[in-house]
């Protein structure tokens, strides 16, 4: 009956608005995930910065796995399960982003990630890799691959975002940021929107990612959209890669990145796209299993 007891108290405290116990589990579960995966901590020194990544460190082929804005590199944990036999997974926290430094003097845009990303596959002495990106991810995906064809072999992009396409358009005209929210409750409708098969994630981790990553951060997610999303920085020319060497995958119920925007990504890459009935913004979190084996079977 203590057993029970217990459990049954862990299980309750689960469900409480408590941004220290969403921290706990969120820790916990972040912790088991990683070591299950073979994923080690590591930190790399960049521009004055740090950068926070995930390494399988083994000598399989190479996969980088970049999350999208206001993400992280946990967002890649539950895919990273099924990946993990096949690659060495190298996941990192993009500047500005997660446990990585966050400078507000700096610039966060498109090239800033690509650079950030060819310093620390140089820092690991990495010469063949293939990329995966979802949402901002993608369009940086696509850089490696147009930019370093010869090192960078495929790019899977993963309801991609960063293109001149209607709603980008339209998000600039109207200065809105679909990031910036001011209360836990705005952020929750914000998750409603991004995932349309949310994974069954105890409420107090809800809350603590909803406080910590997003109201906590609200002056932050404001720079780093408005370096993002603005017409500068937006790709308007098409690429120059090889269109053979790029997947698209979409969530059909994609409301920050829908799939009207196919057309446009495919006038700028090519290549050819696998959309997912009932699945939204971030398929490596909704149905990480059938993520993992379209970019297994497309890498291979």
């Amino acid at each position: 009956m203590v057993v029970i007891g217990c459990l049954l108290g862990i299980i309750a405290l689960t469900f409480l608005p408590s941004r220290r116990i969403g921290w706990g589990v969120f820790a916990t579960f972040e912790r088991l995930q990683r070591l299950y995966c073979g994923l080690k901590r590591r930190v790399f020194a960049y521009d004055g910065c740090s950068v926070v990544f995930y390494d399988s460190e083994s000598d399989k082929p190479v996969l980088l796995l970049l999350h999208g804005l206001s993400a992280d590199k946990t967002a890649w944990l539950s895919c990273a399960l099924f990946l993990k036999q096949r690659y060495r997974l190298v996941i990192p926290d993009l500047i500005g982003h997660g446990e990585s430094s966050y400078q507000q003097h700096k610039r966060y845009d498109t090239k800033a990630y690509i650079e950030c990303c060819k310093a620390l596959l140089l820092h690991l002495q990495i010469t063949q890799y293939s990329v995966v990106g979802n949402s901002m991810g993608g369009v940086v995906a696509a850089n490696l691959l147009n930019d370093r064809e010869r090192d960078c072999v495929k790019a899977i992009l993963v309801g991609p975002a960063g293109a001149k396409t209607d709603l980008t358009l339209h998000m600039i005209e109207q200065n809105f940021n679909p990031f910036l929210h001011h209360s836990v409750k705005s952020v929750f409708d914000m998750f409603s929107l991004t995932m349309r098969r949310r994974p069954p994630v105890p409420p107090s981790v809800l809350y603590y990612i909803a406080q910590h990553n997003y109201v906590d951060r609200a002056d932050r997610l404001q720079h780093l959209f408005s370096d993002f999303v603005n017409l500068d920085n937006i790709v308007k020319d098409p690429f120059t890669l090889n269109s053979d060497n790029v997947l698209m995958i979409w969530g059909e119920e994609d409301c920050f990145a829908p799939t009207l925007d196919i057309a446009a990504w495919k006038e700028l890459v090519g290549g050819h796209a696998k959309t997912y009935p009932g699945i939204g913004h971030m398929t490596m979190v909704e149905c990480p299993r059938k993520t993992a084996a379209d970019i297994s079977h497309f890498c291979q």
